[in-house]
């Protein structure tokens, strides 16, 4: 056990710095403003999550959304999201392009301590979570610290994910265990997502286009000329 936490003091971070009291105050401010919009506010809504996380492009995320603090949290294009998802993003969540969650999806990246000594000092052990492009999660679905989801693997509904999940697989149960005959067949559509994988001229432009801003022209040339 000594020598797991001496390997484990490179990922070991203190939950309770003012820094980080700060960030998580910020965070919760946004998240607290995103959760109790309107459907009908599309400016304010896509400013106060693109304060809150990285995002490409178009994205869709559905209320109520949480997290830790949002700045470590990187997503793709095109990503969507169900209700009541639940980033604990001490470590980095990275997403990849055109994955899909369904509701109650959890991504945790604190793993707990043995030691108790450190537990009382609020020190916390992270380890990163990343999911590649082109994967389906379902619903309730818990991703445990330090897991890679390869591309085009689809994650059933209520699997606790605790080890990598290689590409083009199948997983469903708890714990998430591969389905063969499943993962056969999605390996077969791995060349076709590598295909898709060159980004468009007009993926690029919504990458660097700000929405908030033309949300918010689109409304005053609406008002304009007497929609609204």
């Amino acid at each position: 056990e000594q020598t797991l936490d001496h390997k484990m003091q490179k990922q070991l971070i203190k939950e309770d710095t003012f820094r980080r009291v700060w960030q998580r105050n910020t965070a919760a401010f946004r998240q607290y403003r995103f959760n109790h919009s309107f459907v009908n506010e599309l400016n304010r809504r896509n400013r106060y999550m693109k304060a809150l996380i990285h995002a490409k492009g178009l994205f869709q995320i559905k209320q109520p959304f949480y997290c830790r603090y949002g700045s470590h949290i990187y997503v793709g294009r095109d990503f969507t999201c169900g209700h009541y998802a639940v980033f604990e993003d001490e470590g980095r969540i990275v997403i990849g392009d055109h994955v899909q969650m369904g509701n109650h999806v959890r991504v945790l990246t604190v793993k707990p301590l043995m030691d108790p000594m450190l537990r009382q000092k609020h020190m916390e052990c992270i380890a990163d979570v990343e999911i590649e492009d082109h994967v389906y999660i379902g619903h309730n679905v818990t991703i445990l610290p330090g897991v890679h989801i390869g591309s085009c693997s689809i994650i059933g509904d209520g699997c606790v994910v605790r080890e990598d999940v290689e590409s083009g697989s199948m997983v469903s149960g708890d714990p998430a265990q591969c389905e063969e005959a499943l993962s056969t067949q999605l390996a077969e559509l791995l060349d076709q997502a590598k295909l898709c994988e060159k980004s468009s001229k007009w993926d690029a432009l919504m990458d660097h286009i700000n929405m908030d801003k033309m949300d918010q022209a689109v409304r005053v040339l609406g008002f304009a000329l007497g929609v609204y």
